[in-house]
């Protein structure tokens, strides 16, 4: 599949929490974590350009973007 893709402006005005990718670590682990929700990995996968988090490999940075609803925003209207 296909995934959306922001430009580099967009990632730009995205605030994001940076996160070592350890062993163990799930996105759907890091959705609960900063979104209180493991439904909304797929974001986290998204603004990383992962489909899963089997793409990720230990010690890779990724970034979790925050607040959700800009996220989300970005996601629906680019």
């Amino acid at each position: 599949p296909k995934m959306k893709e922001l430009s580099v402006a967009d990632y730009s005005q995205l605030k994001t929490i940076p996160h070592i990718w350890r062993l163990g670590d799930k996105f759907y682990k890091l959705a609960y974590t900063y979104y209180k929700d493991p439904e909304l990995w797929w974001v986290i996968g998204w603004f990383n350009q992962r489909l899963t988090d089997v793409h990720v490999s230990v010690g890779d940075p990724i970034y979790v973007p925050i607040p959700i609803e800009d996220a989300l925003y970005y996601y629906n209207n680019r």
